[in-house]
């Protein structure tokens, strides 16, 4: 049996400072690869490679994401609608909520953020 002993709080700051925004994208998608459909991967990696090419994203710190980066990434995309848009919001949030749930971060910066409203498709069947 291996002993740990446990981390102190100061480490764990120390870990999330470190802990880059591709760096945190990277782990999350080697979980979804693991725990996730195909599609679903897919869906999310589409999403965040394009976040990650996104100036500045990369290298910043995951813990010192802000809304604020998330809505200027999105609002770069002018030919996005609400629904794609909201589908981009999701992906990225969802990265921190896992990163929260496995312990990589000890809060969610992007929890509360706002997203569009998503819009129904109207389909007619004949």
């Amino acid at each position: 049996m291996f002993y740990h002993p446990p981390f102190r709080l100061s480490t764990i700051n120390r870990m999330e400072n470190t802990l880059t925004v591709n760096a945190l994208i990277s782990k999350y998608l080697l979980w979804c690869s693991k725990h996730r459909a195909p599609r679903s991967c897919e869906w999310y990696q589409g999403h965040l490679k394009s976040f990650l090419q996104y100036p500045g994203i990369p290298d910043l710190a995951a813990a010192a994401i802000k809304p604020y980066f998330v809505s200027e990434w999105v609002d770069s995309k002018t030919t996005w609608g609400s629904t794609y848009s909201r589908g981009a919001i999701v992906a990225v949030q969802r990265v921190w909520n896992w990163a929260v749930e496995q312990g990589h971060l000890e809060v969610s910066p992007l929890l509360r953020m706002k997203k569009p409203t998503a819009k129904r498709r109207e389909v007619y069947m004949k």
